[in-house]
């Protein structure tokens, strides 16, 4: 059972995060005329193959196909979500917020 199912709060609220997501993902589409990929990153897009599998299957209309097995094996680790013969690409990229953040602080306060 996964953490997100014992909790009816936590299952919804991962269902409108996952939601929302794929609402400004479908909109950067529709406004760029499309896209080669989709980068998932941050803490839950890294960790949480549900938010993912939610937001892919969203994008389906736009002929991204997911690979299930890798959604469940990239954890918090890079790689290709979506199978090699997708019209558009998804990939997990691990990101650094708290090193960007501080690095911008820094520059704030130099100033």
């Amino acid at each position: 059972m996964r953490e997100y199912d014992a909790d009816e709060r936590v299952r919804i609220a991962m269902e409108m995060f996952s939601y929302r997501v794929l609402k400004s993902v479908g909109a950067f589409l529709a406004a760029l005329g499309g896209a080669h990929a989709v980068i998932f990153g941050g803490g839950i897009a890294e960790n949480t193959g549900f938010a993912r599998q939610r937001v892919c299957e969203g994008l389906r209309w736009c002929g991204l196909e997911m690979d299930e097995e890798q959604n469940q094996r990239l954890i918090d680790v890079e790689g290709r979500l979506s199978t090699a013969r997708s019209p558009i690409q998804a990939y997990v990229i691990p990101v650094e917020e708290t090193l960007q953040i501080a690095h911008e602080c820094a520059e704030a306060l130099a100033r």
